[in-house]
């Protein structure tokens, strides 16, 4: 079973994490990593996590995020059908 998954991963160390044109990381620099599992079949999970500077809902500063996401992508003919669920933490 595990054999039948593909796994990946990335790092990325950047001068500054912006999302939407909006700084995350309070335009200081910034380290990234994602890891990723995939099979041929469809069910693919990924875990994204980042540094971030900026304040969260308690009002204090968050300083760590970190995304799950996991899914189903099935291709038909033309058609691409893609179930998921994502999590954001900070």
């Amino acid at each position: 079973f595990a054999a039948a998954f593909t796994p990946a991963a990335t790092a990325t160390i950047a001068s500054n994490y912006l999302w939407r044109g909006v700084t995350q990381s309070d335009n200081h620099p910034t380290a990234q990593t994602t890891f990723s599992l995939f099979s041929s079949w469809g069910p693919y999970v990924e875990v994204f996590g980042s540094n971030v500077d900026f304040p969260d809902a308690n009002g204090k500063t968050a300083t760590t995020e970190v995304d799950v996401f996991g899914g189903i992508k099935k291709d038909f003919d033309k058609v691409t059908l893609d179930t998921w669920y994502s999590r954001y933490s900070y």
